[in-house]
């Protein structure tokens, strides 16, 4: 399985054909210590507008009340960091699609990733599941 060859070929693919590559693959099954497998992208304010309208159309998370994408935590920052894709063991999405991933303690791995141009494999915890 190679997410980062995916991801370098198809970088701005929809989250539904990730999902659909993730099955084909059968990711989440082969690796049996993932709960979860998806990708983040470094979002500038000037494009907040267009990544909040491509989630609505199909979400790498859960939208708010009436298909709203809310960043969260709320506030203006100099960049954002969303999950662009998403695929998760039982369907479980403990995040919702407007959550910075760069509002705390991965801000530094994944901009260093950004600025070094290689991918970053990082854990997140999820309840008491890392």
């Amino acid at each position: 399985m190679s997410t980062a060859a995916f991801v370098a070929g198809n970088p701005h693919a929809p989250n539904r054909q990730f999902v659909g590559w993730a099955r084909r693959v059968q990711a989440i099954e082969r690796y049996p210590e993932l709960l979860g497998l998806g990708d983040a992208v470094i979002v500038a304010p000037s494009r907040l507008r267009a990544f909040a309208a491509a989630a609505r159309r199909d979400p790498a998370g859960a939208l708010g009340a009436g298909g709203t994408f809310t960043v969260s935590p709320l506030g203006h920052r100099a960049v954002y960091c969303f999950t662009q894709n998403q695929v998760s063991r039982g369907g479980r999405n403990s995040y919702p699609a407007g959550f910075d991933w760069c509002d705390g303690p991965l801000r530094e791995p994944l901009l260093t990733a950004r600025d070094s141009g290689a991918s970053a494999y990082l854990p997140i915890r999820l309840g008491s599941a890392r």
